[in-house]
């Protein structure tokens, strides 16, 4: 396998995470069968009186609700996190910053980071250099149980014990040329050194973790940092 091979396979792994049904996902949008993998990956149908009508409304509309191909291109951005619980903290893990925009757009909409947080542990796999790929970008929708979904997160539907939830399925094609952020060409830097900064207690902050990027990109990532006061609300990260 090339280095480029290596990379795009990588790259691949990063944007599945841990999710089972990533590779089913991609081969169900590809052949336009998400309403045979929406029943299939939906919880399994309850008894006459455990919700069975609940159940079949959400299978139904995780079956119908389904679009794409979108070509988007995908810049994935080594980044630093760091979060903490009852007290500061000064580690500092590897994950990765996602800017996903349509493929004729060259500007980078905002990011999210691809491990989900509270970030702990260095991600595996990991990259240590941007990467830049085509893809195709396909919405569709999976069935869950409601139980495991807070009131305050957005679902498409809440039945009973079952909901529909909006997914966004990213098929990766090959490597791109550069990505960009407001005009400016994105270029693969050295790595930086893991951060010294110190984490208030109750925060997630995010740096780069690659050197070479435009100021705006950085300030993106660094826009993904959750800061709470001593009250727990929400305010902005004081170094920034």
């Amino acid at each position: 396998m090339s280095a480029s091979e290596q990379r795009l396979e990588v790259a691949r792994r990063v944007l599945d995470g841990p999710f089972r049904h990533a590779a089913a996902a991609r081969e169900a949008c590809r052949r336009g069968s998400w309403a045979e993998l929406a029943a299939r990956a939906a919880p399994e149908r309850p008894g006459l009186f455990g919700g069975r009508g609940d159940w079949t409304a959400c299978v139904e509309l995780a079956s119908r609700t389904f679009a794409g191909p979108t070509p988007v291109r995908i810049t994935i951005v080594p980044a630093w996190a760091c979060s903490t619980d009852e007290g500061a903290s000064t580690e500092w893990v590897e994950v990765h910053a996602v800017f996903v925009a349509p493929a004729d757009v060259h500007t980078l909409v905002a990011p999210y980071i691809a491990e989900t947080g509270p970030w702990y542990d260095a991600a595996d796999p990991r990259l240590d250099e941007i990467v830049v790929l085509r893809a195709n970008a396909y919405d569709a929708a999976w069935v869950v149980r409601t139980a495991s979904y807070a009131p305050s997160i957005e679902l498409l539907l809440r039945r009973g014990k079952y909901g529909v939830l909006a997914t966004r399925v990213l098929d990766v094609l090959d490597l791109a040329e550069g990505g960009y952020r407001d005009g400016a060409q994105v270029r693969a830097g050295e790595t930086l050194p893991c951060p010294v900064i110190e984490v208030p207690p109750f925060c997630s902050w995010v740096e780069p973790r690659v050197g070479g990027c435009p100021a705006s990109l950085a300030e993106a990532m660094r826009a993904l940092s959750i800061t709470t006061d001593d009250e727990g609300n929400l305010v902005e990260r004081p170094d920034v």
